[in-house]
């Protein structure tokens, strides 16, 4: 059972980077996370079904479901907080701060919780997350919308950004896997938002 529920669950993830037909993604996102349990499947996978759930209904575009956005991902946090996967723990603020933009939170406060996220963000943390572009890109823009503040933060974030794509591409195998990781939306939306140059 738990294989079957992470394949589904990184399944909804991969419906939603290349944006499948959305109505589709959160029924199916919903399903899962309704099935994973912790109690069956472990905290991890649990909080993770949760987050693609939590993701889903954030890309719906749908305002009367960004409360139930924002339950998931504190439903997530709280289980991976309370079985010890605190390296998993930070993408689950980042989708909350996505929701809160979403719901009209003001952009100095947006940004505060950014750069709050962003000063204790280590490269782990980003690894482990289930879209480590969409989490660069999500605080990167949070702290751009506010103007000129938290400078030191966009640049620890540039750097964290620039470090994350250089490692994927010292690990591709060849020239066509390097352009299809690039061409991935989420990886290429990261280099556009943050200003990178384009990887040679």
């Amino acid at each position: 059972m738990t294989v079957a529920l992470d394949a589904a669950t990184w399944l909804g993830i991969g419906r939603l980077e290349y944006a499948e037909p959305l109505a589709e993604t959160v029924a199916q996102a919903r399903a899962v996370a309704d099935d994973a349990r912790m109690d069956t499947v472990g905290p991890q996978n649990a909080g993770q079904a949760l987050l693609t759930l939590g993701y889903a209904l954030l890309a719906s575009g749908d305002p009367e479901v960004l409360d139930e956005a924002g339950a998931a991902a504190a439903r997530a946090a709280a289980l991976l907080s309370e079985s010890g996967v605190d390296a998993a723990v930070p993408q689950c603020d980042v989708l909350a701060l996505a929701v809160s933009r979403a719901k009209g939170v003001d952009s100095s406060e947006a940004a505060s919780e950014a750069a709050r996220i962003v000063a204790r963000l280590d490269r782990q943390e980003v690894e482990v997350s289930m879209r480590p572009p969409t989490v660069l890109s999500t605080l990167w823009e949070a702290l751009s919308a506010s103007g000129p503040d938290h400078e030191e933060e966009r640049a620890r974030l540039r750097a964290m950004a620039h470090a994350y794509v250089d490692r994927r591409l010292a690990g591709a195998e060849d020239e066509a896997t390097k352009a299809g990781f690039l061409a991935v939306p989420s990886v290429a939306g990261l280099v556009d938002v943050v200003g990178l140059s384009p990887p040679h």
